[in-house]
C-alpha cells in the first residue's frame, strides 16, 4: 500500500467510525477504527494507536467481545514493549491470558503468552521467556500457531536473546 492509498484508507475508516458513532453502533465503531490503529502503528504513532486501541478495548469489554478483547490487550502490550514499559505489557498479557484461558480461546493464549515471554526476554530474565514460549509452543503446536514462539524459544536456548528481544517486540504474527 502507497502513502497515497494508505491516506485513502484511513480517510474511509474515520469516514466509517464516525457514521457508526452517529448510529450509535459501537460494534460498528469498533470495526472501522481497527484499521486505523493499525495505520498509526505503521506509521510509528504509537500515542494515536495506543489511544484507538483502549478506546476498542473498551468498546469490546462493554459489549463482550472477548476475542477481541484478547487481542486488543495483546496489541496494546506489543505497544507498551515498544515502549520499554514491561511492567505494562506484563499486566496487560497477563489479562489477556486470563481472559483467554476463561473462554478457551487456544490463539490468544498462545499470543499472550508469547508476549509474556517477550517481556520476560526484555528483562533478561531467560527462565521465564523459556517457560512463557514453551507453554505458547504446546498450546500452539496443535492449531499451526507455534511458528514464531519456537523460533523465539531456539533463540533463547541458543543464548542469542538480544537477536530475540529485537525479534519479538517488532513481530507481530502471533
Amino acid at each position: 500500500m502507497d502513502r497515497g492509498e494508505a491516506r485513502a484508507a484511513e480517510a474511509d475508516a474515520e469516514t466509517s467510525a464516525d457514521l457508526f458513532r452517529g448510529l450509535g453502533d459501537r460494534w460498528g465503531a469498533l470495526r472501522a477504527r481497527r484499521p486505523l490503529a493499525r495505520l498509526a502503528e505503521l506509521r510509528g504513532d504509537r500515542v494515536r494507536a495506543s489511544a484507538l486501541l483502549s478506546e476498542d478495548l473498551a468498546a469490546a469489554e462493554d459489549l463482550g467481545l472477548w476475542v477481541d478483547v484478547v487481542g486488543t490487550l495483546t496489541r496494546l502490550g506489543r505497544s507498551a514493549l515498544a515502549d520499554d514499559d514491561t511492567g505494562r505489557a506484563e499486566r496487560l498479557y497477563r489479562r489477556a491470558l486470563e481472559i483467554a484461558a476463561e473462554r478457551s480461546f487456544t490463539r490468544g493464549q498462545v499470543r499472550a503468552e508469547a508476549g509474556l515471554g517477550r517481556t520476560a526476554l526484555l528483562r533478561g530474565d531467560r527462565d521465564g521467556a523459556r517457560a512463557h514460549l514453551g507453554r505458547a509452543v504446546e498450546r500452539g503446536r496443535a492449531r499451526g500457531l507455534a511458528d514464531e514462539a519456537a523460533a523465539l524459544l531456539a533463540e533463547v536456548a541458543a543464548g542469542r536473546e538480544g537477536a530475540a528481544s529485537r525479534t519479538s517486540v517488532t513481530a507481530s504474527n502471533i
